[in-house]
């Protein structure tokens, strides 16, 4: 029994490893273009809904790409808003206001 958990739960230790640490190797800049927010069901309660927060970046260079995030960097940063995401950081950093 323990050793079908093991087979289980290893590789999906390190798959989740991998996918942290390829996202902390990335670096770019970019611009918020558009914010999104959505609810759905709670699979565990029925009377509660799970937030879903999610910004769509536009990378320098063209490149765009949907992120989620956490209800505190959904309301602080706004539409507009410059970006950094530096090597080895998990989340990336405001460096510019938008002009709105």
């Amino acid at each position: 029994m323990l050793a079908c958990c093991a087979v289980i739960v290893i590789p999906f230790s390190v798959l989740i490893f991998v996918l942290v640490m390829r996202g902390k190797k990335q670096a770019w800049i970019g611009t918020i273009i558009a914010k999104a927010y959505s609810e759905k069901e709670n699979l565990d309660n029925p009377h509660k809904k799970e937030s879903i927060y999610t910004v769509k970046i536009k990378i320098d260079g063209g490149r765009e790409f949907n992120m989620a995030v956490d209800s505190g960097r959904y309301h602080d940063w706004k539409e507009g808003d410059r970006l950094k995401k530096e090597s080895g950081k998990l989340w990336p950093e405001k460096v510019g206001e938008s002009a709105k």
